[in-house]
């Protein structure tokens, strides 16, 4: 990863991990590490991700073109907010993605 893109990258996930929000930080750490794991096919723990998300975390990790609105009214009904549901959306989203561009780079670079 050249500098200006690892520091971008960094940034980015800071912001999403530390950055203000209705959802404690250690939670949306855990969505991202989730993700990650998943995508590479490791298993994860879900101790820091708020119950009845995982299920939720796993489809917008592994099939997100599969999540549908009643999945998200599935956790409103549960009593979560739109922007609780939101920051673990985006943060579980960046998780998948910097594991399949992590992969991506491996394989282009014959590891």
């Amino acid at each position: 990863m050249n500098t200006k893109f690892a520091t971008t990258v960094t940034k980015l996930t800071a912001s999403v991990a530390q950055g203000p929000g209705e959802v404690q930080s250690e939670s949306r750490q855990a969505a991202i590490n989730f993700a990650r794991a998943l995508t590479m096919g490791h298993a994860s723990t879900t101790d820091d991700i708020p119950k009845g998300f995982a299920p939720y975390l796993k489809k917008v990790a592994l099939y997100a073109y599969k999540t549908t609105d009643r999945d998200v009214q599935n956790l409103k009904d549960r009593g979560y907010s739109e922007d609780e549901i939101f920051e673990l959306t985006v943060s579980t989203a960046l998780g998948a993605s910097l594991a399949r561009y992590e992969h991506g780079m491996n394989l282009l670079n014959g590891k």
